[in-house]
Formats: C-alpha cells, sequence, structure tokens
C-alpha cells in the first residue's frame, strides 16, 4: 500500500472516531439535561429541584422552580425539612406555591390532604437559606408516604423567584440543597441527605448572553 493511499485511510478513521465521539458526547449531554428535567437520575428515593430555561436580565416576572421527589422508602414520614441555598443578591425569593404530593390524613372524607409548608420569606432573602419544613403535630400519622406518590411528576412545592437589578449576561446562580430529611420516629428509618439515603440534585439559573 503507497503512502498516499495509507494517509487516505488514516484520515477517514480519525474523522470516523471523530464523529463517533462527538454524537456520544451529544447523547450524553443530551440524557443528562433530560434527566434533570424528569428527575430520573437516581433509583431509590432523591429530591431535585427543575432547572428552568436560560432568562433574559431583563426579565422581572415571578418564576417557578419545582421541587421533586422521586420516590419514598416503605415506612410513614410524619415530618420533612430541606434547606436550599441561593444567592439572595441576585435572584428575590417570594414564597412557596403547593405542589401536589400528598401526605395521609385520617381526618378528612378522602383520607389524604395537602401538607401545610412553613417558611420564612424575609429571613430566607437575609440569608440566602431558604428552609422549608412540614411537621405533623397531631401525632395520628398525618405523613408522607409511597402509595401517594404518582409514577412521575410528584411536585413538593414549587418555589417562586424573581430576578434582581444586579443580574448579568451569562452568569449561573446555583441553587442547592444543603439539607432534605424526610423523618421517622425511628430515626433509622429516616431518609437524609447527609446520611446518604436520599440522594438530591440541585439546579441553577443561567443567564441569556444577549
Amino acid at each position: 500500500m503507497d503512502s498516499k493511499k495509507k494517509k487516505t485511510i488514516i484520515a477517514i478513521s480519525v474523522t470516523a472516531v471523530l464523529a463517533i465521539t462527538v454524537g456520544l458526547i451529544i447523547l450524553i449531554l443530551n440524557r443528562n439535561s433530560q434527566t434533570a428535567k424528569v428527575g430520573k437520575f437516581f433509583t431509590g428515593p432523591a429530591v431535585f429541584i427543575e432547572i428552568p430555561d436560560k432568562m433574559d436580565k431583563k426579565d422581572r416576572s415571578e418564576f417557578e422552580l419545582g421541587v421533586f421527589v422521586t420516590k419514598l422508602g416503605k415506612d410513614i414520614y410524619p415530618a420533612a425539612s430541606f434547606s436550599i441555598s441561593f444567592d439572595p443578591s441576585k435572584l428575590e425569593f417570594l414564597g412557596l406555591e403547593e405542589g401536589n404530593v400528598l401526605i395521609l390524613d385520617s381526618d378528612t372524607p378522602a383520607g389524604e390532604n395537602l401538607p401545610e409548608w412553613n417558611v420564612d420569606v424575609e429571613t430566607s432573602n437575609k440569608t440566602g437559606l431558604i428552609n422549608v419544613m412540614y411537621l405533623d403535630i397531631s401525632g395520628k400519622d398525618k405523613g408522607f408516604s409511597q402509595e401517594k406518590l404518582y409514577d412521575k411528576d410528584n411536585s413538593l412545592f414549587y418555589l417562586k423567584f424573581k430576578l434582581r437589578g444586579s443580574v448579568r449576561e451569562k452568569e449561573m446562580y446555583e441553587i442547592s440543597f444543603k439539607d432534605a430529611v424526610f423523618a421517622c420516629e425511628d430515626d433509622s428509618k429516616s431518609l437524609s441527605m447527609l446520611s446518604k439515603k436520599l440522594k438530591t440534585k440541585d439546579s441553577f439559573v443561567m443567564i441569556l448572553d444577549n
């Protein structure tokens, strides 16, 4: 085989390898992007914050980011809490909107109800830490249960934000879990981020390059 043919074959081979590599990278990135949206990144109990589309720095309208749970254990969890950090110099936290995950509630005709989440908006904007909590103070097993979850789209609540005037083009602002817990009376059965029995996936807000 002459030198010219060898060079041609090598060039074709390199091109093919590059094409396959690029294709695999695109496939992986696309898959990761989709899993970030739907939360299918773990098979066990997990919570995640959805990632919004890129935003214009001049947009001052309210936007919501859903906090979702993918799965729970076999127990009933009469308490849940989440600590979520954000940059209050770039984002203003406006409060919570209810989700669609129900708790058990024997006091209602349907035997279920929406949880009442507690959050302090003013303190959240001062500290940059959103502390969200649910606690069954009745002691009647008004807790979270796997049987109340849907096959998909299990929104616990929605975080409401708006951009502040300090945002800049191409900047990215992380919104991340510092703690996440579904608690049982028997602490050994609790699901928590710190014990690694509850996985988490964070979010971010990205500003468009105009």
